[in-house]
């Protein structure tokens, strides 16, 4: 059975990947390895966890102003993820994504959630699509 959750998009673009569900906020500069898009933050609840061709959902973001960069140095490597949703918006994965097209690299998709306690909701491995103003969770599980 597939259900959709409606979203709010940032940057737009049609992606199928599994989810990667964050149980915490993020930060790029110093909590990502944009050389293997691992969560390299001890102190993170999913350290460890890779963030590469998957819909990253999370529920905000923390840093400073280079954490854009730190993004879009994820993405120009091959890294980063397929497309990010948050809880509640964020300039930061927008303007990784624009700055990515802008050099000629895909624009990575983002959109925030229209219910913030949706991202309760989702759990890692789900396969989703992402198209337009919503987010399909399909009936499939990705083992990896």
């Amino acid at each position: 059975m597939t259900r959709a959750i409606a979203l709010q998009t940032l940057v737009a673009g049609e992606v199928e990947a599994p989810l990667l569900v964050l149980a915490d906020a993020l930060s790029f500069w110093g909590g990502l390895n944009p050389a293997t898009a691992e969560i390299i933050d001890t102190q993170h609840p999913d350290c460890g966890a890779v963030v590469k061709g998957c819909c990253l959902v999370m529920p905000g973001i923390r840093g400073s102003t280079a954490a854009p960069g730190a993004l879009l140095e994820c993405i120009a490597s091959g890294n980063g993820p397929a497309a990010i949703v948050l809880a509640e918006a964020d300039p930061t994965p927008l303007i990784s994504s624009l700055v990515a097209a802008f050099i000629g690299q895909p624009a990575m998709p983002v959109a925030v959630l229209s219910q913030a306690e949706d991202i309760h909701s989702l759990k890692s491995g789900a396969e989703v699509r992402l198209c337009g103003e919503s987010l399909t969770v399909l009936d499939r599980y990705r083992e990896d």
